[in-house]
């Protein structure tokens, strides 16, 4: 194995021998594989550990094993401590997320303080594969498809050539000792659903399955260098600047073949799905005005160009404009809008992410805004008017959900549903209703 990671490190034009390498050690399997095979390759290496505090006395016994496994060969050894869960309710991040992050970041650091030319992580051949089903299934385009590079920037991943099962073997062969951890047997993430179930049945569709998929990874990795460089050049002609502003420009946009391909790779780095950005390219020659939003910025569909600004820099931030055409709703909240003729509505479904209302008492555009002092809108089910806060108080709704909010509103200002709790009883259903809006939550707001 020593022979197979010395070829592929030098076909990637790097020789580790006497190199200062950082190397991430978890204490688990391939990251012990991946220090003691660098040590006979010669490489200057320090070790560093990242303690997530995420299972209680297996993260210090991890910590522990790993310092003394450093201590054992006489090596520098680095490890620092993270509050995971608490970073990531702040951040509203996921878990693996967050402590992905959090752990670069801090290798990063390290390094440079400490003199490091690289990291060495110990991402490996299978890792590589659960990699491109998860980003598969996420719709991630070429640039998750292919998979993990060797290289970027001084990261490295030396064990990309070999497989779960060689390193483990390798393992028992040098009776290395590690630490297992049992969170990766469980199918609580998406990950490990991949490894434990899909990969498996994948195996079995036919001998040559795994061997196949390294090698469209490879193949889609080299493509990408190629795609990349044209994606440069589009940018190049297609993106200015005023100010926080980013201009595209329509008119060029439209001499591309693809205009959705391109968008996706130009707006992803602003929180653009590829479903929104499919979105925005069916309606960027429509009427201007209409507005797209991700979690962190605004494209507004002008005359001759989209624009891209910070939601932060908007007096509007928290307003969001639906329009007669629109279907679906990614953000503040994700949410589809349908019309419905009265002799095709049989019921109505009574829970609280669904609102159905006369479909002719409505102007367009829909806003949908936080709330705010002096809201008044009238309960359906209930006489008369009520303040917002009031029907908040009578409900019993702690801060958080109060904080969290959002009200629909007709273009002229009325309240037409508290979202995910009470609709407007002045735009409820009734006899002499022909059209039906449904309005539907995909997010529970209640709890």
């Amino acid at each position: 194995m020593i022979r197979k990671l010395n070829a592929f490190v030098g076909s990637h034009g790097l020789s580790l021998k006497g190199t200062k390498v950082l190397i991430g050690v978890s204490g688990g399997v391939d990251s012990v594989v991946l220090l003691h095979l660098l040590q006979r390759l010669g490489a200057n290496v320090g070790v560093a550990h990242c303690n997530f505090l995420l299972r209680g006395a297996d993260s210090a016994a991890d910590e522990a094993f790993v310092e003394q496994l450093a201590k054992s060969s006489s090596l520098p050894f680095y490890a620092t401590r993270f509050n995971t869960t608490e970073i990531a309710c702040q951040q509203k991040t996921a878990i693996q997320e967050t402590a992905r992050a959090l752990r670069y970041a801090w290798f990063a650091e390290t390094a440079k303080r400490e003199g490091y030319t690289f990291i060495a992580v110990a991402h490996h051949g299978d890792d590589q594969h659960e990699t491109f089903f998860i980003n598969l299934i996420r719709g991630s385009g070429m640039g998750g498809l292919k998979g993990m590079p060797f290289r970027r920037d001084n990261i490295i991943r030396p064990l990309l050539f070999a497989r779960r099962a060689e390193i483990e073997a390798y393992a028992g062969k040098h009776q290395l000792s590690f630490r297992n951890d049992l969170s990766n047997a469980k199918t609580d993430y998406l990950r490990n659903r991949i490894r434990h179930l899909m990969l498996p049945a994948f195996a079995n569709l036919d001998p040559r399955a795994v061997k196949g998929l390294s090698s469209s990874i490879s193949m889609l990795n080299q493509q990408w260098i190629t795609y990349s460089d044209l994606v440069a050049l589009a940018a190049d002609k297609l993106i200015s600047t005023v100010g926080d502003s980013i201009l595209i420009n329509k008119v060029e946009l439209d001499r591309f073949g693809q205009p959705e391909t391109i968008l996706f790779e130009l707006l992803k780095n602003y929180g653009f799905s590829g479903k929104v950005c499919a979105g925005i390219a069916l309606a960027m020659n429509g009427q201007p005005g209409k507005q797209f939003f991700s979690d962190s910025h605004r494209l507004t569909i002008e005359r001759g160009q989209l624009m891209i600004d910070p939601i932060g820099n908007h007096p509007l931030q928290k307003a969001f404009e639906i329009f007669s055409d629109t279907t679906e709703m990614t953000a503040p909240l994700n949410l589809s809008i349908s019309m419905i003729d009265i002799r095709d509505h049989h019921a109505i479904d009574p829970s609280p992410e669904k609102a159905y209302v006369d479909a002719d008492r409505i102007s367009f555009p829909l806003v949908v805004r936080k709330w705010k002092k002096g809201d008044r809108f009238y309960p359906i089910g209930m006489k008369g008017s009520k303040l917002v806060s009031d029907f908040f108080v009578d409900a019993r709704f702690s801060v958080r959900q109060k904080e969290n909010t959002w009200l629909l509103c007709n273009s002229t200002g009325e309240i037409i549903w508290v979202m995910g709790y009470r609709p407007d009883d002045r735009f409820k259903i009734t006899a002499n209703t022909m059209r039906i809006m449904h309005i539907r939550l995909f997010v529970s707001l209640s709890k």
